[in-house]
């Protein structure tokens, strides 16, 4: 009997274990080919990689609606990904399970083969039903919204050394200001929803921690009452060369808002004659850093598909005051359960894949690191601020009457202190 039971468990593991193998090997270099007027197909080229020629190939295939589905491909619902809500049984049928062979219409091997150590990489050009793809999404996803609403919520920074004053650098600097604008319109195109980051300045210019440079604090406090995912850091250099012309580099660089963990990043450079706001503007535009344009977007939406999946990283400390001497995390409850053990097993609810774990502990304190879902089971957004309102509701149960308590945030971090 045991053994039939740890068979069966083994065949309901192995298919999210071969998902998660098979999700890593996908290749992002799926360009646009076509797209039927109306709509309801489209043609990609892709590449994709095995030991085998004839495996190679259906990677390819695989990498093509992967690219469609999770990352966005250029010149596509507006290089927008279709899906960038994972639903990880969704696609474990649609790969693992072969079912996207049913939106295939058809694929046209290249045959152009390239050795790559032990692999071999092919390309096809492969079409899809698009339209019948994305009605399928619109069913198959459960509780999942529409891609607009679900892409990560962005605030574009221009870099301001630590002993800048911000306010009076943006309004003052046109050059970075249009470095940033700029940015800004490149998100916008891609549908990501983007936060005024001059004007949340103007609303806080009263804040003498904000303007004094000692502001990283502050800023971060303003990026999570934002609602802030991802931050984006835009530098811009311009140097004058021979004969009127401009140099400029504009590097850019997504990273998480309050991990400072680095999504993705890109450095954009040209020269034309003009003035450096101008330059700035036209080479952040310019058909000729289209590709790499492209590349941080596909790299960005990767970056933040894998964040859906695996949740938002939570660092939660847990204190209780000085002045309390009736109560430790080690007491009963009136159940019978220790109050540790029961927050625990808690948290492990909670938390994706009931990835948490407390990393120190006392009487008297509890340090606790855990990663919360992006998105709650109705598709909408949890985060930090769904698991806190979670987090205080819990504590009310487990604490009762007998003490108080305060929750602080900044960014993922959560301090906890039982009065």
């Amino acid at each position: 009997m045991k053994r039939t039971i740890i068979i069966l468990l083994c065949l309901a593991i192995l298919p999210v274990a071969l998902w998660a193998q098979t999700a890593s090997q996908f290749m992002t270099d799926a360009t646009l080919v076509s797209l039927s007027p109306d709509k309801k197909t489209v043609t990609l080229r892709c590449s994709g990689m095995a030991e085998k020629k004839k495996e190679a190939v259906i990677m390819a295939q695989k990498s093509a609606l992967y690219n469609l589905l999770h990352m966005g491909v250029d010149g596509v619902n507006g290089g927008k990904p279709l899906c960038p809500v994972a639903d990880q049984a969704y696609d474990r049928r649609m790969f693992s399970e072969n079912r996207y062979m049913s939106f295939m219409a058809n694929s046209v091997d290249l045959d152009n083969y390239t050795k790559m150590g032990n692999k071999v990489k092919a390309e096809v050009e492969v079409t899809f039903y698009l339209q019948s793809l994305q009605r399928d999404l619109g069913r198959g996803q459960s509780g999942t919204p529409g891609a607009d609403k679900n892409l990560p919520s962005i605030t574009i920074v221009p870099f301001i050394a630590q002993s800048e004053n911000q306010l009076e650098v943006l309004e003052g600097n046109n050059v970075r200001r249009a470095a940033a604008s700029s940015v800004t319109a490149m998100f916008s195109k891609k549908g990501y929803l983007t936060k005024d980051y001059l004007a949340m300045l103007r609303n806080m210019q009263n804040n003498d921690i904000l303007l004094s440079g000692t502001q990283s604090d502050a800023v971060t406090k303003m990026l999570q009452n934002a609602g802030t995912d991802v931050k984006v850091e835009v530098r811009c250099q311009c140097t004058q060369g021979a004969m009127n012309l401009v140099n400029a580099i504009v590097e850019i660089k997504a990273v998480e808002a309050f991990t400072s963990t680095t999504l993705a990043s890109v450095t954009l450079s040209g020269q034309t004659r003009g003035d450096s706001t101008l330059v700035v503007t036209q080479i952040l535009e310019s058909s000729s850093n289209a590709q790499k344009r492209n590349t941080f977007f596909q790299e960005l939406n990767k970056a933040f598909h894998a964040i859906s999946v695996q949740g938002v990283e939570v660092s939660l400390s847990m204190t209780i005051d000085e002045n309390v001497d009736d109560f430790s995390f080690e007491d009963e409850l009136a159940d019978g359960n220790i109050f540790k053990d029961a927050l625990e097993e808690w948290l492990q609810q909670v938390a994706v894949d009931e990835n948490a774990r407390v990393d120190m502990s006392n009487d008297k304190f509890l340090g606790i690191t855990l990663r919360v879902p992006f998105y709650n089971d109705k598709g909408k957004t949890y985060k930090v601020s769904g698991f806190r309102s979670a987090l205080r509701k819990k504590l009310k149960e487990l604490l009762g009457e007998d003490h108080v308590f305060s929750i602080d945030a900044m960014g993922q971090k959560l301090s906890v202190k039982v009065k």
